[in-house]
């Protein structure tokens, strides 16, 4: 499946065409008082509106064809993606997988007959998450930098393809490094030993990987990620947790330098 993610970063927003809620941290943090919640609903609303403002402006994204490259670049990753599946399954394994799969969706929009750019050229249809959201234990420094964070865990397939922009300037947002991570399909996150965090005597996932990674923005703001859908553990619903880092240096050894220079500009999920 195709998930699009998004989130606000000291005036960059990531473009979404799906829409996301903003969940409370990790068993044990207090949840948001009232008045952050207003205070949150107040900022998204002025930060969506100001992005919205660059769909008719002068600098409209769509005249810097940013929409028309997005567009592409994920006809592009969804052929790729129908191949290797194709690829993947025999006869029997597509007729018994796939025909004898009820597909009905309640959408109404789409249909069978829909272009690309109906489908995936929607640059209205942004969603903000808060501006500072508590991390969340279990990030992990010196991430490597890579799109297929999957290290083999089996799951269901995500691909994320997320667009990085300015809603000052209504810039694209290139050479950001997007940083992710999430828990497997069995609410493990790896890297780590925690009590709630699978077995707490296995010291080996101290060494592992999976699911981690970092990417640079293009030429026009956008990344891509191949990982899985993520798994739930008590007291929470499935999330993704994100890092936007600006000014970050890149090391030889392919991962961030972990100082304060870094330019961390938004953590969420």
């Amino acid at each position: 499946m195709i998930f699009d993610f998004a989130g606000l970063a000291q005036g960059l927003l990531l473009a979404l065409f799906a829409t996301a809620t903003v969940v409370s941290a990790h068993p044990g943090e207090a949840p948001p008082t009232p008045r952050e919640i207003a205070a949150g609903k107040l900022y998204r609303r002025s930060a969506q509106t100001q992005y919205n403002r660059c769909n008719g402006s002068h600098q409209s994204l769509q005249r810097r064809h940013a929409v028309n490259t997005q567009v592409h670049r994920r006809q592009k990753l969804l052929e790729q993606l129908r191949a290797h599946a194709t690829r993947r399954r025999s006869g029997s394994d597509y007729a018994s997988d796939v025909l004898e799969t009820s597909h009905v969706s309640n959408r109404t929009d789409i249909t069978s007959n829909s272009t690309t750019s109906a489908v995936f050229a929607n640059s209205t249809d942004a969603c903000v998450l808060q501006p500072e959201v508590t991390i969340g234990p279990y990030w992990v420094s010196g991430e490597l930098l890579r799109s297929n964070l999957t290290d083999e865990q089996p799951g269901v397939p995500l691909y994320l393809d997320a667009q990085f922009v300015d809603i000052n300037t209504c810039d694209p947002v290139p050479d950001l490094y997007w940083e992710i991570w999430n828990c497997n399909s069995t609410g493990v996150y790896s890297g780590v030993v925690a009590s709630g965090n699978g077995n707490v005597e296995d010291e080996s996932n101290l060494n592992t990987t999976f699911l981690r990674g970092v990417q640079r923005t293009d030429e026009n703001g956008a990344a891509q990620f191949q990982t899985i859908f993520p798994g739930h553990y008590t007291g929470r619903a499935h999330h993704i947790h994100v890092v936007a880092h600006i000014n970050a240096t890149l090391l030889s050894n392919n991962t961030l330098a972990n100082s304060a220079d870094t330019g961390a500009v938004h953590i969420g999920q």
